[in-house]
């Protein structure tokens, strides 16, 4: 009985270290994901601006945020985030 196929969100990139989106679910969360940092740096911010001390929970929040993204691209992404070597 072979192992079910998992369906992957993203793959390795074509050069260096890391992956991208490759499917329609990897890059809404992706989208997500810069949505919600773009938000917290905003309210941090605006937080700065008017003179309260919110920078330290919006960047744990980042961090969270960030956190999650980065288990979701191990679980929906390859096993080796190496890009595969080119022959030129």
């Amino acid at each position: 009985m072979s192992a079910p196929s998992r369906e992957q969100w993203f793959g390795p990139r074509q050069y260096g270290y890391g992956v991208t989106p490759i499917a329609r679910k990897g890059w809404m969360a992706f989208g997500l994901y810069l949505a919600c940092v773009l938000a917290l740096a905003a309210d941090c911010a605006l937080a700065a601006m008017r003179g309260q001390p919110h920078t330290l929970i919006s960047l744990v929040l980042i961090s969270a945020v960030t956190a999650v993204f980065l288990v979701v691209t191990v679980k929906k992404g390859p096993a080796s985030w190496r890009a595969e070597k080119h022959s030129h």
